[in-house]
């Protein structure tokens, strides 16, 4: 989205290299919730961004809990940066467009559709959640995720202490020796059919938290990164445990 028009207009940032790495670093966080959405319209909605292929079910979890347009958010937002990083005002130009077409067009066009498909869960889920401006909390009107959490694992269950203290909005957090599967790993599973384990799992609970930490979950959840921090984590000593008999549950507890 961004490398073509950088391409064509020859952009070289002029800032000394540590400043241009600053900026960048500054910048990744704005392009995480149109990153993540787009994952969450895959794995949740069953869908795609393109509209010949739009996701099968309202998707209101992932960024869409924080705000209801994440990947023209990200795109305005990374534009902006862009113009700044390469101080290359011909790139505002994309952030006008971006935010034209998805405020005009593109609104009318969506709310149109996803007023037939989906009815009063559209209008209840649209007048919580706001277009462009992001929610500190996550919307708590969806059905409630459930994060499994070993109660006789010492860690594990410290780490549900944390969770739980931070009340995550629209989360179950209920012991693995409930579950019928008798996860290995910490597992996460929503009622749109989002699974995960292990830090990806601690990742996608983080979304239940609030907006810092959904981008902390975002970035694990980047391709590769999710993958390598696994690797860490159970070189650390978190890796796959097998669940004994019967244990006492280290959290039992539904936030709304």
């Amino acid at each position: 989205m961004f490398a073509l028009p950088l391409y064509v207009l020859g952009a070289l940032p002029p800032w000394p290299p540590v400043w241009t790495a600053a900026g960048v670093q500054l910048l990744a966080p704005a392009l995480l919730p149109g990153l993540a959405a787009a994952r969450e319209f895959a794995t949740a909605g069953r869908g795609t961004p393109l509209p010949y292929d739009p996701p099968r079910r309202l998707v209101t979890g992932g960024p869409y809990a924080y705000v209801r347009n994440p990947m023209q958010l990200s795109a305005v937002l990374g534009y902006l940066g862009c113009a700044a990083l390469f101080a290359d005002p011909r790139l505002l130009l994309g952030a006008v467009v971006a935010a034209a077409y998805s405020a005009g067009l593109a609104a009318w066009h969506e709310d149109a559709q996803l007023r037939r498909a989906h009815g009063e869960r559209w209008l209840v889920y649209r007048t919580a959640v706001r277009a462009w401006l992001p929610r500190l909390p996550p919307w708590p009107g969806r059905t409630p995720a459930t994060l499994y959490i070993a109660g006789s694992c010492s860690m594990c269950s410290g780490l549900g202490g944390w969770l739980a203290a931070r009340a995550p909005v629209a989360l179950r957090l209920l012991p693995a020796e409930t579950h019928p599967g008798r996860p290995r790993r910490l597992t996460y599973a929503s009622a749109a059919g989002v699974r995960a384990s292990g830090v990806a799992a601690l990742a996608r609970a983080m979304e239940h938290i609030h907006l810092g930490w959904a981008l902390c979950g975002w970035a694990i959840g980047l391709p590769g990164v999710a993958g390598f921090a696994q690797l860490a984590a159970d070189a650390f000593g978190a890796g796959p445990r097998r669940l004994p008999g019967p244990a006492r549950p280290a959290v039992d507890r539904e936030y709304p």
